[in-house]
């Protein structure tokens, strides 16, 4: 089982659902790696 990290910039709760998803995906396009 791999860790989860100790720090993160952004924790988005539920990313199986499509707000999580679209979250996720727009952050990404704004360059948010972590």
């Amino acid at each position: 089982m791999s860790k989860f990290p100790s720090q993160a910039d952004v924790v988005i709760i539920g990313i199986g659902g499509i707000v999580g998803a679209s979250v996720a995906h727009h952050l990404i396009e704004l360059g948010w790696k972590n």
